[in-house]
């Protein structure tokens, strides 16, 4: 989970923070990558995901106490403080670049606070992709030589992943690369990837399908036995 959590000196993260949720609600900042955006959307994300802690007029989160210090917080500091962590579990044999993948839904600002976050946790080298692009790889990595079985020369595959914020939806077409004189000849092994559709959505969320669901069973109450529910 993308939760960071202050307790005194020490910073949890992960699954530790997110289990402080109740004992420790103002000092939890959770759903990280929802409050990369501005400071309207971010609010209005707290109040529909109930998050326990406060988001300022300026769009820093908090305050919290850490090491004595009460102080709000850019998005982007906890978010460094996570991933951090994250690099570290890769321990001595660290990977001289990193590859991150990062939410479809995100703008171009957001990312850019990514790239603050991952420059304040001291990664030098990385690269930024799309969730779906990452999801559409990784599929190709473990289908091996059955993406492409012989005979076919293309595989059209839908992918939907179904968040708590977000659903996303892609379409991908994976092909055979044309032969040309470059590869003397030879076969290309590597299939190409073309998305033909792509497209994240909050509405898609199961947030949202909570939503829906609530409305609908306030509305049957309401109608069996003419009151009014809050």
């Amino acid at each position: 989970p993308a939760a960071v959590s202050y307790d005194g000196k020490q910073r949890h993260v992960g699954m530790a923070a997110e289990g402080r949720l109740m004992s420790a609600p103002k000092q939890t900042l959770n759903c990280l990558p929802l409050t990369l955006g501005s400071t309207d959307v971010v609010k209005s994300r707290a109040d529909r995901y109930l998050w326990l802690f406060n988001v300022q007029e300026d769009g820093k989160l908090g305050p919290v106490n850490f090491d004595g210090e009460d102080f709000a917080t850019e998005p982007y500091g906890p978010l460094a403080a996570l991933l951090k962590v994250l690099v570290s579990y890769a321990g001595a044999g660290a990977p001289e670049e990193l590859c991150v993948a990062v939410h479809d839904f995100l703008t171009q600002a957001e990312v850019a606070s990514v790239r603050t976050a991952l420059a304040i946790a001291g990664v030098e080298r990385f690269s930024l992709l799309r969730h779906s692009d990452a999801v559409a790889m990784a599929f190709a990595h473990s289908q091996g030589q059955a993406l492409l079985p012989e005979g076919a020369s293309d595989r059209i595959v839908a992918f939907v992943d179904v968040g708590q914020s977000h659903g996303t939806v892609s379409v991908v077409r994976f092909s055979r690369p044309e032969m040309s004189d470059e590869t003397d000849g030879a076969a290309p092994t590597e299939p190409k990837a073309e998305f033909l559709y792509r497209k994240s959505d909050e509405a898609m969320g199961v947030q949202s399908l909570v939503d829906a669901l609530l409305a609908e069973a306030k509305s049957r109450i309401e109608t069996k036995h003419k009151c009014k529910v809050p």
